[in-house]
């Protein structure tokens, strides 16, 4: 078929589908009369296409996925063992580290480092680096952390970092 002619079909169909719309709403026919098709333009210079049969990819070499396959899409899961993190106290509660160092541990993190940190922290907060952040977020929810935002020097590029307030 001539792309003009394939044009047209298409063109056609859209029209036909237009005005059973209005015919089919309340009150359409009477609105009916004051639609009126659009003039055709002049034909336009197209290329032709090939498309992919879905059923051929070992030919062809293309994979048609469907809407339903993209949105099925999941991130890589995080796997807690495999994510350094540091912990830190900045109250003067003894030992308050080491106990939520204990906790990730017990759900999996691999705490690579427990210390004192000295400065001011507004409240208790899980920093990470870039890329990181459900990582982040998982830690937070396995420690009941309501603060999570992007690390800061002198903070590590490779790792969590939790900061623990009174």
């Amino acid at each position: 078929m001539l792309p003009g002619a394939i044009a047209m079909l298409g063109a056609g169909g859209v029209l036909a589908a237009g005005a059973l719309l209005v015919l089919t709403e309340p009150g359409g026919a009477d609105q009916a009369a004051a639609v009126a098709p659009a003039a055709p333009s002049a034909p336009r210079q197209t290329q032709d296409l090939q498309v992919a049969d879905p059923s051929d990819e070992q030919s062809t070499g293309v994979r048609v996925l469907s809407g339903e396959q993209l949105s099925k899409k999941k991130p890589p899961k995080i796997v807690r063992s495999e994510e350094y993190v540091e912990i830190y106290n900045n109250t003067g509660i003894v030992g308050l580290a080491a106990d939520s160092a204990s906790r990730a541990q017990g759900v999996g993190w691999n705490v690579v480092a427990v210390d004192n940190w000295y400065g001011t922290i507004v409240d208790t907060t899980v920093y990470y680096p870039s890329g990181m952040r459900r990582q982040a977020n998982l830690l937070a929810t396995d420690l009941g952390i309501d603060r999570v935002v992007p690390a800061v020097d002198p903070m590590s590029g490779d790792r969590l970092t939790v900061i623990l307030t009174g």
